[in-house]
């Protein structure tokens, strides 16, 4: 799911502001895709996905414009310039979640100890201008404006249709089947809304944060099943307030008949943890203690799928064990992601958590350099568009880390090679050096000449007709003072004048056609 944000709490214009939101989602853009209409809107590359699906051809969804999908689309229509601006947009709204994630945590355990512990895993903000004034409509002609901030728990898949098309009147008295709960509605047709515990039990994993205008309020201590919006309206109340004293006071809801009186401000994911659990730093602590030749894989499988901060020590522990050039860290990685998800493993590509991303691009350069067959498996787990995005990214530790991985696979896989030949991939790469060698980085420019050999290997004729870059590599490297830089800058040459076989000579002189990225710290 793309990052939504607060616009107004950001300062931007209502013009740019809806420039930066996505047609479908309605939530801030990420990984922009810009389709070829006139009206030239824009998508997250996760809703653009679930709209081509293994379509040939599709309609905008805001000037219904159809055209044909071209094979290479999340290339093609990524929009990088406007990729900066909402990457740079995303870092201020870290103090904004921050306040969310207290207040929803100090609400789910206002009323006493709980069996669980509340682990909130994301916020996304949400920014949606046709229901907010429809909201503010509302809230200027009903009688009492008073305005509270509830929790609505859902599914992850309605959360996202709310946060575009607004909340919806049941049709039925009964609970949603895909809500994973059954039984009538205490209310009747309404929206239900509490407090953060009652809320978890109606939410699978999913809350939606909502200002909520009450209204005039009737109390009640007992549910009235049939109730519907028209009889609510007979009796001249907007709001239900169910408290049941027997239960506790935290047992409240709300229910709110009319759809303009609920105005969603963020998404939240989260998980009810053990309370016997192992406490986050206890699990930090064991990971540093542990020794990379017997690590403890059960410890490493918890902390990649816990808190940012026991991910990132089970990611740096990895990525060290690699760089010491052990084969034991390239069979524990490779038992990791055989245990995870293909989302869980993608999503560590995607986090906001910049560090998260860059220590898992380190891990898996440095743990797949000596092994060939996780190289395999990392092309097989990992979302290749999403991997060549990285490239791109304004974190210049993100971009080159990707790259060498990139690196190592098309070492390995032949297949990917043609698809880095394309313009914008070869342009990157182009960038990517020229910035490594102002800055003198060997690291950096051994890994794009590396990855440019890898490509030249099969996609020598493509590779022979760019000038820009064979003269560059041949005006600054070809004669470096580096004798490692100097014998990469060659092996490019190599492989597209003898068109990926390299001859006896230079065979005797150490080359050969595809090698993996060069170690790092």
């Amino acid at each position: 799911m793309a990052k939504a944000f607060i616009a107004s709490a950001i300062g931007l214009n209502t013009n740019l502001r809806e420039s930066l939101i996505c047609s479908i989602h309605r939530g801030l853009l990420s990984h922009p895709m810009i389709l070829p209409c006139k009206g030239k809107h824009r998508l997250c590359k996760e809703c653009m996905s679930e709209l081509i699906g293994t379509q040939q051809r599709i309609t905008c969804p805001e000037c219904r414009e159809a055209y044909t999908v071209p094979l290479n689309w999340a290339n093609d229509w990524f929009d990088r310039v406007l990729n900066d601006v909402t990457s740079t947009l995303c870092t201020n709204e870290t103090d904004i979640n921050q306040k969310i994630i207290k207040f929803v945590q100090e609400s789910y355990s206002r009323y006493g100890p709980q069996e669980g512990k509340l682990h909130i895993k994301s916020v996304e903000l949400v920014s949606n201008a046709r229901l907010k004034a429809a909201f503010e409509k509302r809230k200027s002609t009903i009688g009492k404006p008073d305005v509270v901030t509830l929790l609505h728990g859902t599914t992850r898949k309605a959360a996202l249709s709310i946060s575009g098309q607004g909340f919806r009147i049941p049709t039925s008295f009964y609970r949603d089947p895909e809500s994973g709960k059954e039984g009538e509605l205490k209310f009747g047709k309404a929206i239900y809304f509490a407090e953060a515990k009652k809320a978890t039990e109606y939410g699978t994993n999913t809350l939606v944060l909502t200002d909520c205008i009450l209204g005039y309020v009737q109390e009640k201590n007992k549910s009235e099943l049939q109730l519907t919006p028209e009889i609510m309206e007979r009796r001249r109340y907007n709001t239900i307030h169910y408290v049941n004293f027997g239960e506790g006071s935290g047992n409240q809801e709300w229910a709110i008949y009319k759809v303009e009186q609920c105005y969603p401000l963020c998404i939240i994911d989260y998980e009810i943890l053990d309370a016997n659990s192992t406490s986050e730093q206890e699990l930090v602590k064991k990971i540093n203690k542990m020794n990379h030749l017997t690590p403890d894989w059960t410890i490493l499988h918890k902390a990649l799928t816990g808190t940012d901060n026991q991910c990132k020590e089970a990611l740096r522990f990895i990525g060290d064990a690699g760089s010491k050039g052990t084969q034991q860290a390239s069979r524990l990685m490779y038992s990791l992601l055989q245990c995870l998800t293909k989302n869980q493993i993608n999503s560590l590509l995607y986090r906001t958590n910049e560090t998260i991303r860059i220590l898992f691009l380190r891990a898996l350069w440095q743990t797949g350099r000596r092994d060939h067959n996780l190289q395999l498996y990392i092309h097989e787990a990992l979302d290749w568009s999403l991997l060549c995005e990285s490239l791109y990214s304004s974190y210049a530790d993100v971009s080159w880390r990707a790259c060498g991985v990139i690196t190592n696979i098309a070492a390995v896989v032949v297949d990917v090679r043609h698809l880095l030949v394309s313009f914008d991939i070869l342009n990157q790469l182009m960038y990517l050096l020229k910035r490594a060698v102002q800055f003198n980085d060997k690291i950096c420019i051994l890994t794009v000449l590396n990855l440019l050999a890898n490509i030249a290997a099969t996609e020598h004729c493509v590779m022979k007709q760019k000038k820009d870059i064979l003269d560059y590599v041949n005006g600054h490297l070809l004669d470096h003072p580096d004798e490692e830089i100097e014998e990469a800058g060659n092996r490019l040459f190599c492989n597209i004048i003898g068109q990926g076989t390299m001859s006896a000579d230079w065979q005797r002189g150490g080359y050969k056609s595809t090698v993996m990225a060069p170690t790092i710290q």
